[in-house]
């Protein structure tokens, strides 16, 4: 089923305004036709073999790149419609990290897998959103202060199903990666951290 959401007026809670037209079905997360098809599989073979580490790396090089020239608007990952946003997080310096990611909906909330291309180790940006989980969140050039909160047991649990349901490639991640891939919610809603 098609859905109508805004790319224009984004909040992590979910709350859209305004419509463009987006199909969320699973079948279509599987499917696509045409040039965009082609990129889209492409995009999503490059997790799965090493030696399309430098493809990878060039990917994010260039994904950060459109960040800067374009304040969020272009992703090379959006252009195969594959959901994406720009996570900005502190890392262990203090310094902000711009860190492209593909990103999930469900249930009207945003949700981040740390998937590190189907690697063993967890990502660097996962361990930094541990440590300080309030970040920003830019998804189609709309930018929101987020509290990034790592789902755990039952919780990560059920959505963790979900996320099998939209995108079976995230099986293919945690049996790659022999570990169980860390699971964040993004939330515009800030809370005091003391």
């Amino acid at each position: 089923p098609r859905q109508r959401r805004a790319l224009s007026s984004w909040h992590c809670s979910g709350t859209w305004t305004g419509e463009v037209d987006i199909d969320t079905s699973a079948e279509a997360w599987q499917e696509r036709g045409g040039l965009v098809g082609v990129i889209r599989k492409a995009v999503l073979s490059v997790g799965h073999h090493n030696l399309a580490a430098p493809i990878r790396r060039s990917s994010v090089i260039a994904d950060r790149v459109l960040y800067r020239l374009a304040g969020g608007r272009w992703t090379i990952t959006a252009v195969s419609r594959i959901p994406s946003l720009t996570l900005l997080v502190t890392n262990g310096r203090g310094e902000e990290v711009v860190v492209p990611l593909q990103y999930l909906m469900i249930d009207g909330a945003v949700y981040v897998v740390g998937t590190n291309w189907s690697r063993p180790k967890h990502p660097l940006w996962s361990s930094w959103l541990m440590k300080r989980p309030a970040c920003r969140v830019n998804i189609g050039g709309s930018e929101r202060a987020c509290m990034a909160e790592p789902l755990q047991g039952a919780d990560r649990d059920v959505i963790w199903a979900r996320i099998l349901q939209l995108s079976p490639y995230h099986a293919d991640v945690e049996r790659k990666s022999q570990r169980q891939p860390r699971v964040f919610r993004l939330n515009d809603r800030i809370v005091s951290v003391n």
